[in-house]
């Protein structure tokens, strides 16, 4: 982040965000009559929160089911100090895997994975098992989604 950025978010830069997040694809014009704007200054103000970063890249949710990934599940994975970077490197690599994180305490590194079914999760936790370093996974399914 730019942190010399004069950007200073007020609520109507707030408001923005919350549409955006909600509904990327909006067009400056239908967003300035939700936060009653003029379409230059909302254009201004969304331009702004991209070049002091505030804003990283507008991006697609995918619909997991209709992709055919219908269980979701978060994997700790706990490696061993001297494995961690390329435990890392080989987490971030795997398909199955949509987001990942660094963890403080035990948990260690937490994976979030997105499979067809049951047996092809117990292969991305076998996967990462039979990885040089990893001393253990442990998995929980997501039952249903709440937000």
């Amino acid at each position: 982040m730019n942190f010399l950025s004069t950007t200073k978010l007020d609520k109507i830069d707030e408001e923005i965000l919350g549409i955006l997040g909600k509904y990327g694809r909006i067009s400056y014009s239908e967003l300035a009559k939700l936060v009653r704007r003029s379409p230059t200054a909302v254009k201004r103000r969304v331009e702004n929160m991209l070049r002091d970063e505030l804003i990283e890249r507008f991006t697609v949710v995918l619909n997991s089911d209709k992709m055919g990934k219908k269980i979701t599940a978060t994997l700790t994975i706990s490696p061993s100090s001297r494995r961690l970077e390329r435990v890392e490197e080989f987490i971030k690599k795997m398909p199955c895997v949509v987001e990942a994180y660094h963890m403080t305490g035990k948990c260690g590194l937490l994976a979030i994975v997105q499979v067809a079914d049951i047996k092809e999760l117990d292969e991305c936790i076998q996967e990462i098992f039979g990885l040089e370093g990893v001393i253990d996974v442990n998995s929980c399914v997501a039952l249903r989604k709440l937000k």
